[in-house]
């Protein structure tokens, strides 16, 4: 199942369904690294197409395409090494290591790497299926309006 970042969604998951396959959603995946990349004052270095920082910081958006197996080498022998000398650098790929690479990583790779050509990775289609369905349904609906509703939404399927 696709999800965001959101831990207590991943617990409630496993818990409920444990069985569950839990795979980070790429679009939420980019945008929590890039609000790190805006936390830590590089969004300006990001933009630029001819700073060394700024290419560098674009490599590890290309890493969740990589095979789970080649993450933490890529990563050791490709992207650390031609790290530019900057303190704010540092700090983005220790949070990326920390945070998605390393063995106790809070997000390991195998959550959101070596997404397959047929996979749907992004939350996108339940996105729009909530805005979809929050437009034909008052925001807190007594249960009987609420089943009719889905199964209105059910017989447009049918």
């Amino acid at each position: 199942m696709f999800v965001d970042l959101e831990v207590s969604v991943h617990a409630a998951l496993s818990s409920t369904w444990p069985s569950c396959k839990i795979r980070l959603c790429h679009f939420h995946l980019s945008q929590a690294w890039f609000r790190k990349i805006q936390e830590l004052g590089l969004t300006a270095e990001y933009k630029y197409n001819d700073s060394e920082i700024g290419q560098w910081l674009k490599l590890f958006f290309a890493i969740p395409l990589l095979p789970t197996k080649d993450i933490e080498e890529c990563s050791a022998f490709t992207v650390m090494p031609i790290q530019p000398p900057s303190d704010k650098a540092e700090k983005f790929a220790d949070y990326i290591f920390q945070q998605y690479i390393c063995q106790t990583a809070r997000f390991l790779p195998a959550m959101w790497a070596g997404i397959d050509k047929e996979d749907v990775t992004t939350t996108n289609s339940c996105e729009a299926f909530h805005v979809h369905f929050s437009k034909r349904i008052c925001p807190h609906p007594n249960i009987f309006r609420f089943l009719e509703t889905l199964k209105h939404e059910q017989e447009k399927l049918t």
